[in-house]
C-alpha cells in the first residue's frame, strides 16, 4: 500500500511538472511568426492574443487574409482545417477572438487574433524614467507593412512614472539607423522627432486629457503673434492608438504632438546676435513664484528657476540663459497696486489668450494645472 501511494504521488508530481513544463511552452514572450496581409500582428502574452488592424469598412464582413508564416512555423491548424496561404474569418467583429492552433519550432501552441481599426502601435525596450534606445513600430489599417523605428523611450509626466503603475505616459523621440534625430509624420500632423503617448494613466475615464487638448484647441484665443505666425499652436493633436509595450497590451492611448518651441512657432535663439527671441519655460513645481505672488533674484547659469523649468532654448544649447522676462512678469504682478496692474498688466500678458485659460481651467476644474503644467 505504501509503495503504491508513492509510486501514485510520483505520477501526480511528474504530471504537473509536465502541464507546468507545456503551460510555460505555451506562455513564453512571443513576437508574431507569420503575417496577415503582409502586418506581422502584435502578440500579447499574457492573453496569447496577436491584434490585427483592418480597415473599419471590413467589420460585418467575410475577410480572408494573405497568411504567410516563418520557417519555424510548420503546421497551423485553425477551424479545424489546415491553414496554408491564407487565413479566412467567416466575420469581422471587435469583439470576437479567433483561435487557431499552431507548430513551432516543434511546439505546439495556441493563440487567437482579434480585430481593431485602429493604428497599433509597439515600444520594445527595458523602458524606465530615463531615456534608453529601443524599438517603436505601428501598424496602420490601410497599410500593409509593419512600420519600424529606432526610438529614445522613457516614462512621462511626473505623477505617473512610479513604477507599479500598471500603465504609463511614454516620451517618443523617433531615430534615424545612426541614432540621429529623425522627423515622423502621423495622421497629417506636424512632422517631428519627439512624440507623446499619453495613456489616461490617472483620468479613469482614459480620455480627459485628450478630450481638453481638444476643447482648448477649439476655444483658446491664438497667440498675439499669430499675424506673422499663422501656423502656431498653444495645442496639441493627436490620434488613438492601441499600444503594445514588449509582448504586452496596455490599452488606448493618446499619440499627440509635443508642445514645444516648434509647435508654437517661437522665433528661435540668434546664434550670431546672441539675442533671445521666443523662449519658453514650464511651471513644474507649486512655488510662490510660479503663482505669481512673490519675486526672487534668478540665475541664468540654472536650468530650474523658482519652480520653472527651462524649455527653450535649452541649456546644453545656449548658456548662460536669460530669466528676466519671466523674472520682470512676476515682479510686476507682485508688486504693482490695482491701478497700476489695470494699466499695464497687457504689457507682460497675452490677456486674451490668460482669460481663455482662466475659464478652461474652471469649467474643466483642472486644479492641477493653476500654478503647475503651465507653458
Amino acid at each position: 500500500m505504501a509503495y503504491r501511494h508513492v509510486a501514485r504521488n510520483v505520477r501526480m508530481n511528474a504530471a504537473r511538472a509536465l502541464l507546468l513544463l507545456l503551460m510555460s511552452c505555451c506562455a513564453q514572450v512571443l513576437c508574431a511568426q507569420f503575417t496577415l496581409d503582409g502586418k506581422r500582428p502584435f502578440y500579447d502574452n499574457v492573453e496569447r492574443i496577436f491584434l490585427l488592424t483592418v480597415p473599419e469598412d471590413y467589420y460585418g464582413k467575410p475577410y480572408t487574409a494573405r497568411f504567410v508564416r516563418d520557417d519555424s512555423v510548420t503546421q497551423v491548424v485553425k477551424d479545424g482545417r489546415q491553414i496554408y496561404d491564407t487565413m479566412p474569418f467567416k466575420v469581422v467583429k471587435g469583439d470576437t477572438t479567433y483561435t487557431f492552433a499552431y507548430r513551432c519550432n516543434g511546439i505546439i501552441k495556441f493563440g487567437g487574433v482579434r480585430f481593431t481599426f485602429l493604428p497599433v502601435m509597439k515600444l520594445s525596450g527595458n523602458i524606465k524614467d530615463e531615456y534608453i534606445v529601443g524599438k517603436a513600430y505601428m501598424e496602420v489599417p490601410e497599410d500593409t507593412i509593419t512600420r519600424e523605428w529606432n526610438a529614445k523611450l522613457k516614462w512621462a509626466g511626473a505623477s505617473t512614472t512610479a513604477s507599479w503603475f500598471r500603465k504609463h505616459n511614454f516620451h517618443v523621440k523617433f531615430l534615424d539607423d545612426s541614432l540621429e534625430k529623425m522627423d515622423v509624420s502621423f495622421n497629417g500632423l506636424r512632422n517631428d522627432n519627439h512624440w507623446r503617448l499619453d495613456g489616461g494613466v490617472i483620468d479613469f475615464c482614459r480620455v480627459r486629457n485628450k478630450v481638453s487638448n481638444g476643447l482648448w484647441a477649439d476655444m483658446g484665443t491664438k497667440p498675439y503673434y499669430v499675424e506673422t505666425q499663422p501656423n502656431a499652436r498653444s495645442y496639441t493633436r493627436g490620434f488613438i492608438v492601441e499600444l503594445f509595450v514588449n509582448e504586452k497590451y496596455m490599452g488606448f492611448c493618446d499619440m499627440a504632438e509635443y508642445l514645444d518651441r516648434k509647435q508654437m512657432k517661437l522665433k528661435k535663439y540668434d546664434e550670431k546676435t546672441s539675442e533671445f527671441h521666443g523662449m519658453m519655460w514650464k511651471a513644474k513645481d507649486e512655488t510662490w513664484q510660479t503663482l505669481f505672488a512673490a519675486d526672487t533674484t534668478y540665475d541664468n547659469e540654472q536650468e530650474y528657476w523658482a519652480g520653472f523649468d527651462l524649455e527653450y532654448p535649452d541649456m546644453e544649447d545656449v548658456s548662460p540663459t536669460d530669466y528676466h522676462i519671466l523674472s520682470d512678469a512676476i515682479a510686476f504682478v507682485e508688486n504693482s497696486d490695482e491701478a497700476e496692474f489695470r494699466e499695464h498688466v497687457g504689457e507682460y500678458f497675452d490677456l486674451p489668450v490668460l482669460r481663455d485659460y482662466y475659464v478652461f481651467i474652471n469649467v474643466l476644474l483642472a486644479v492641477d494645472n493653476v500654478c503647475k503644467n503651465m507653458i
